[in-house]
């Protein structure tokens, strides 16, 4: 059948950060899209087989913020810290527990390699 596998950039991940701009001052938003996702993962069809969050330390954050122009930067270091333990929170808070780390440190045939070996060893693809 059909698999549903989440690599960052879901709802959750919008939600963690909607979170931390709450927690900043910076929103208020955070309890209205709270509602609307758990009325969108009570829906089977929505709730994701597997969710793979791609983390990476908070050096090869700094260096690849660096590589960003002045938009696409975010600056705020709180921020950066704050998104895994926020990501973590919304998972167990919404029972979307089948989470998964992959690091990212490396380069992205590496990363790649370590999404596929996952994907193999839960065997949601063959190989």
């Amino acid at each position: 059948g059909r698999r549903n596998i989440i690599s960052d950039g879901y709802m959750l991940s919008d939600l963690a950060y909607a979170r931390i701009r709450y927690d900043l001052g910076k929103s208020d938003a955070f309890p209205h899209m709270l509602t609307l996702v758990k009325a969108a993962l009570s829906d089977r069809r929505l709730q994701p087989d597997l969710y793979i969050l791609l983390r990476a330390r908070s050096e090869t954050i700094s260096a690849r913020q660096e590589r960003k122009n002045h938009r696409e930067k975010n600056i705020d270091g709180y921020f950066r810290e704050r998104y895994y333990t926020a990501i973590g929170e919304m998972h167990e808070r919404l029972g979307q527990n089948n989470l998964e780390t992959v690091f990212t440190d490396a380069n992205m045939a590496t990363t790649l390699k370590s999404i596929v070996q996952l994907l193999r060893r839960r065997k949601l693809i063959g190989g």
